[in-house]
């Protein structure tokens, strides 16, 4: 009798754990798979788009991502989303960081989990894939802000896009300009550890979890 119990228990156990397995297949498919909003995730997979029709990657510039991250930081401060703010262009953005174009252009984002999706979010829109696979730009920044906008957790990202008007050098930032890394490198700036936003985080923690039951379990049947 005893031996019939445990085996009925055992058969409850597998069933739980085939469930869980279900479950958990689909989930990492948007979370525990998707690739993290970064700057450096964003500037690869915008540079993706650009290969596959053949045009020129490309490439951080400082300046540029100091704009973006200024306006990524002050458009989650103050609560708004927009392109012109207060009389406030992109391009006056730009300026103020030191960046001097020929042309230019500016994506928007928020409230995306992964940067996949919001590729693909950018890439179905006429005007956004416009600016991702413009062959006049030349150089890119990503700004990346997160916190609680309109009352819940959420990633606002900015996405400029330029060609310089002269050489652009690294240059020490002035007293009025706001920076973003103690070092004024580029290549820092794209080298960052991931951002993850509250649900990312979540469906780790439900993941991490999950797998330690899994190999549990398998030990009780073993």
């Amino acid at each position: 009798m005893h031996d019939k119990t445990l085996w009925h228990h055992k058969i409850f156990a597998f069933i739980l754990v085939s469930f869980f397995s279900l479950a958990i297949v689909a989930m990492p498919i948007s979370f525990a798979w998707a690739s993290p909003i970064n700057r450096g995730t964003v500037v690869e997979l915008t540079n993706n788009q650009r290969a596959q029709i053949g045009v020129s990657v490309l490439k951080p510039n400082y300046e540029l991502t100091l704009a973006a991250q200024n306006k990524a930081d002050d458009m989650m401060e103050n609560g708004y989303w927009e392109h012109y703010h207060n009389g406030k262009t992109p391009w006056g953005w730009m300026e103020e960081a030191g960046y001097k174009f020929s042309s230019a252009g500016e994506n928007l984002a928020i409230d995306f989990n992964d940067a996949e999706s919001l590729m693909s979010a950018w890439m179905g829109s006429t005007t956004h894939r416009q600016n991702v696979v413009n062959p006049l730009y030349e150089e890119i920044g990503i700004g990346i802000a997160q916190g609680w906008f309109n009352d819940h957790e959420t990633t606002i990202v900015v996405q400029f896009f330029g060609k310089p008007k002269i050489t652009q050098n690294l240059s020490k930032l002035d007293e009025t300009q706001k920076p973003i890394a103690d070092d004024n490198n580029v290549n820092d700036l794209y080298n960052e550890e991931p951002k993850e936003i509250g649900s990312t985080k979540f469906f780790k923690k439900i993941k991490n979890l999950y797998e330690s039951f899994y190999w549990k379990m398998i030990g009780f049947f073993v």
